[in-house]
């Protein structure tokens, strides 16, 4: 259940760098591109950006030279020590990450609305601090405003890496997430997939669960994520969990303890007795 939470923090805008943090990732990336200049069709360039914080991105490119980027455009990026705020949030970022432009275009200075864009992402080695990210990913990105957007994520493989103190792995397989704000302080969470895990708290080996949400989880994104309402369900060989937003920040656990899909035992506990 912990793994669980800290899962669903990492696919909304909290700390631990989940597959979700690439879109801040890749904005940051493409706010960059306009300093690269247009090269010809099938023509490559390359530079070295300095980072805000140190350390450094090698871009290597092929872009039509316009603000932002355009369908065809592609982009390459191993950073060395490079420390950039993504969403608010101070990132130490290594590693390569790829992406191309299949469909749309975005740039990020510019005030018109709707953007709308689709990248192909790959994640090589990509570390965000203590999270290493490895595999490939359709990431569209909309932004109907200044403040509303949405970022949905599809991968049919995708490995997260968490070092530290509790180093684990997960491995996200068939997996789509979506992540909508819609005010300020609104996002709505959805996320269907499965999970292969090494979490020492599941015991020894490797257990896989699939993962859905019955209902959109609504989390206040200017009060440390507190989760407003929705239902996320979790099920395992042969149980279930199902985890219900009853109130702010608390959750009515349902546990089918044999899979035959009557819930056995219900608790109510608050979210951050499950996350230590």
């Amino acid at each position: 259940m912990r793994e669980v939470i800290r899962l669903n923090g990492a696919l909304s805008t909290g700390s631990v760098a989940g597959p979700a943090t690439l879109a801040g990732v890749a904005r940051k990336l493409i706010a960059m591109v306009p300093q690269v200049p247009a090269v010809a069709v099938g023509v490559t360039q390359s530079e070295t950006e300095s980072c805000t914080g140190g350390g450094s991105i090698s871009l290597t490119v092929s872009a039509a030279g316009t603000s932002g980027v355009v369908t065809g455009d592609s982009i390459t990026a191993t950073a060395a020590n490079c420390v950039e705020i993504i969403d608010g949030l101070t990132r130490s970022i290594n590693g390569k990450l790829g992406l191309s432009v299949s469909a749309g275009s975005f740039d990020p200075a510019s005030v018109s609305f709707p953007k709308d864009v689709t990248l192909h992402m790959t994640a090589e080695n990509l570390s965000l601090d203590n999270v290493s990210l490895n595999g490939t990913l359709d990431l569209h990105l909309v932004q109907t405003n200044s403040v509303a957007g949405a970022v949905t994520v599809s991968a049919p493989t995708f490995t997260w890496k968490v070092s530290g103190a509790a180093p684990r792995t997960l491995t996200l397989k068939n997996y789509t997430q979506r992540v909508a704000q819609s005010t300020v302080d609104t996002a709505s969470i959805t996320v269907t997939g499965t999970v292969e895990s090494d979490n020492p708290h599941y015991g020894g080996g490797t257990v896989s669960y699939d993962i859905t949400t019955p209902q959109p989880v609504v989390v206040n994104t200017l009060n440390d994520d507190m989760l407003v309402s929705g239902a996320m369900k979790v099920t395992g060989k042969d149980s279930a969990l199902l985890m219900t937003d009853t109130a702010n920040n608390t959750l009515q656990l349902q546990v089918d303890t044999n899979g035959d899909g009557t819930y056995d035992t219900t608790q109510t506990v608050s979210r951050f007795a499950l996350v230590p």
